[in-house]
């Protein structure tokens, strides 16, 4: 009749050999620590494997919302496995200012961005100075587990879907 939240690895180390009191053990962290936990543990532990996450931000989402949930979904915990590390943009926001307030937004966080070349392009109007690079093909199949993001332009949901079936690990995904 208890939930506990742990914090540090002394403390997981201990709980984890306390299996007479615990009957499940879910991790939240990076996929390292859970395999650390899975290999510790003398109870069952619900796992998971890698945490390549993505985001597309549809044609019509709002900026109110688009920012601050962008915002939260990549900095709130940059190392938990369900931390945003692509970002799949309408290109409809380009025109919009949809895309140049989440850059300042993200850039002001400290939030280094591996951008496709049209997103580049138009970012580097919105943070000139900021933590702007080109993104490699490597940057979509990586949990970079820090902040940093990949980002690339798209056209329609259905090729957000594609990328993300592509790409993604499963995990935990947003439109």
């Amino acid at each position: 009749h208890l939930v506990q939240t742990v914090e540090t690895r002394d403390e997981v180390h201990a709980l984890l050999h306390e299996e007479r009191y615990i009957d499940l053990v879910v991790p939240r962290g990076s996929s390292a620590l859970v395999r650390s936990i899975q290999r510790e543990a003398r109870m069952p532990v619900m796992g998971h494997a890698d945490g390549l996450c993505a985001a597309y931000i549809h044609a019509d989402a709002p900026a109110s919302l688009v920012v601050p949930t962008i915002l939260d979904a990549k900095t709130d915990y940059p190392s938990a496995c369900n931390a945003v590390e692509t970002l799949l943009v309408h290109r409809a926001h380009l025109a919009s200012g949809t895309w140049a307030a989440l850059v300042r937004a993200l850039v002001a966080a400290g939030v280094t961005l591996f951008l496709d070349d049209e997103l580049l392009a138009a970012a580097r109007t919105a943070a000139p100075d900021g933590r702007l690079a080109r993104a490699e093909p490597a940057h979509f199949a990586t949990e970079f587990l820090d902040l940093a993001l990949a980002a690339r332009a798209v056209g329609s949901v259905d090729e957000a879907i594609d990328h993300i079936n592509t790409h993604g690990s499963g995990h935990t995904d947003i439109i």
